[in-house]
């Protein structure tokens, strides 16, 4: 017997500007969701399980595929240069700018999780 680790988490981001996404990474971050809910604002990685990232379609689409069963963070990231400075736009799922206002997502055994859509911040605001 084989154990398979295929945890799936697909969405869909829009931007809140007529910006493209292009240049957009989406991350899916553990967290031990026992902490997170004490202290919302301080997000503390757990060691054993790496922050996974990938690159949304032309349309916005993404899907993480072989993500281990746990409590994770949903972020949209955007890099920036502005003046020679290089700066983040983070939006955490479900199109908060602040990490505190972030809805964990709870992953299961082989489970599939679909409709994750949200909005994402493109400009400073």
């Amino acid at each position: 017997m084989t154990a398979e680790v295929n945890g799936r988490v697909r969405g869909r981001i829009i931007s809140t500007s007529s910006r493209s996404i292009k240049g957009v990474t989406i991350h899916l971050s553990s967290i031990d969701l026992t902490e997170f809910r004490l202290d919302p604002g301080v997000h503390r990685s757990r060691s054993h399980a790496p922050r996974l990232d990938v690159r949304p379609t032309e349309d916005g689409t993404f899907e993480f595929v072989g993500v281990p069963a746990g409590s994770y963070l949903l972020v949209a990231s955007l890099r920036q240069f502005v003046d020679g400075k290089e700066r983040t736009l983070a939006t955490y799922y479900p199109g908060a700018s602040e990490q505190s206002s972030a809805i964990p997502l709870t992953v299961g055994d082989a489970t599939e999780h679909d409709g994750f859509d949200f909005v994402v911040r493109t400009e400073q605001g």
